[in-house]
């Protein structure tokens, strides 16, 4: 099966998890996984350092013991902090691509100190979507085959992905304050559960002098179009 029909198909299957009433958790932050040393809710693009690498960790607690974790679908935000639109800097060459500075990641620092639920090498893909509000939606899965799933603790962290920026250069909007939220996830299980996750608060800063104005941006509600689709029942 051609990777793009596998990658479709794969966000059709998880788009249809029914809401979960544990509490696993999301987490999103610069320069190492969150809750490690160095790890930070706010970066500063210094444009004119183009040699240089930034890396935003996306990482997990399931909230459950498992016997096998497959898969994951994660929507985050991209908004311009001052209400505007986002630059062209955010520009795909492709309608669905990336940015040709930025890059996904799903296999594991080995120096991040974050465990990954993901020993074998699977399929993904990442695309970046234009949102009515002037953002930006990122989409990113992936998904291993269930004999080659692990176990996955309650309590633990676990690396899902990084999102790798190469600094682009002086240009128009590299530094236009932004803020990155992690809004939407499902969490598949080998045993045909999968969890749909809508974390809270959970948003990182790229050139903002302080927090504040993400803390305004997560209070705004995403637009249903931009949203993952509703699960049967909902």
């Amino acid at each position: 099966m051609p990777r793009s029909s596998f990658v479709l198909m794969l966000l059709g299957m998880l788009a249809c998890a029914p809401a979960y009433a544990g509490e696993p958790r999301l987490f999103l932050s610069w320069h190492a996984p969150y809750g490690r040393p160095g790890a930070s809710d706010r970066l500063w693009m210094d444009c004119q350092r183009m040699n240089k690498l930034d890396t935003l960790f996306m990482s997990f607690d399931p909230g459950v013991t498992t016997s096998g974790f497959t898969s994951f679908l994660a929507t985050i935000r991209i908004n311009a902090l001052d209400g505007d639109t986002l630059s062209s800097l955010w520009d795909s060459p492709s309608a669905t691509g990336l940015p040709v500075w930025m890059k996904v990641e799903w296999q594991p620092d080995s120096t991040s100190g974050c465990g990954t639920p993901f020993h074998s090498s699977g399929m993904g893909g990442a695309s970046l979507f234009h949102a009515r509000d002037g953002g930006r939606v990122l989409r990113i899965v992936y998904a291993v085959a269930p004999q080659d799933s692990v176990d996955v603790e309650a309590g633990q962290r676990y690396g899902l992905a990084r999102i790798l920026i190469r600094r682009p250069g002086v240009g128009p909007g590299c530094h236009q304050p932004v803020c990155i939220r992690w809004t939407e996830a499902v969490l598949s299980h080998i045993a045909g559960v999968s969890l749909s996750v809508t974390p809270k608060g959970m948003a990182v800063s790229l050139n903002a002098s302080s927090g504040a104005g993400c803390a305004e941006a997560v209070a705004t509600p995403p637009a249903k179009s931009d949203s993952l689709p509703p699960a049967p029942g909902r």
